[in-house]
């Protein structure tokens, strides 16, 4: 291909109503009662569909969740994410990329 650049073609996918995609975020913050419901309660105030969930507080009381969502829009993590660091007791958050 690269001996012959005049056979590549640019391609771009306009996304439709239908496309989703997956998401896995891992959300870290200090443990505390309805934690878990703020946070899953803002992922659904942000619109997107929740199809899987691990939690888990270490002994020092912080709290792991790790969240796969499905979402249309890539550009509307960045809301996502910003929303869940608006959380009390929230101390990062982020896009895992590798499981």
């Amino acid at each position: 291909m690269r001996s012959q650049p005049d056979r590549t073609v640019d391609v771009t996918w306009a996304p439709t109503g239908q496309s989703v995609f997956l998401v896995n975020i891992q959300v870290e913050a200090l443990d505390r009662a309805r934690l878990l419901s703020d946070v899953t309660r803002t992922l659904s105030d942000q619109h997107v569909n929740i199809l899987s969930a691990a939690v888990h507080t270490t002994r020092d009381r912080i709290a792991y969740s790790r969240f796969t969502f499905e979402m249309a829009d890539p550009s509307h993590l960045d809301s996502v994410l910003q929303s869940v660091r608006g959380i009390s007791g929230v101390y990062d958050v982020y896009r895992v990329t590798n499981l």
